[in-house]
């Protein structure tokens, strides 16, 4: 079990960016790369870095880092397939 607290989110969009799920817009071309390997999916290091870069390039993730988790996660809460709230506790399918 895992909560979706700020870790959770950000681990959530982390594997999501692994996953090739969620790919972040003007990325460098270095980071950029990491979406054109040939391997099914990234490394979890890799898919860091460019979420480190979505940090550094947005004030409003700067002062909430687990803002693009949750908003990744809200259509799966939309269309109840997930309850993804806090007041709810953890994340539940």
């Amino acid at each position: 079990m895992r909560f979706f607290d700020e870790d959770g989110q950000i681990k959530f969009q982390t594997l999501l960016i692994q996953n090739r799920l969620y790919q972040p817009m003007q990325l460098p071309n270095d980071l950029l790369s990491y979406y054109e390997t040939t391997g099914d999916k990234m490394s979890f290091l890799q898919a860091q870095k460019i979420f480190e870069h979505m940090l550094s390039q947005s004030k409003e993730l700067q002062k909430d880092p687990g803002l693009r988790g949750r908003t990744s996660v809200a259509p799966l809460t939309k269309m109840g397939i997930a309850i993804a709230k806090k007041s709810s506790g953890p994340v539940v399918l």
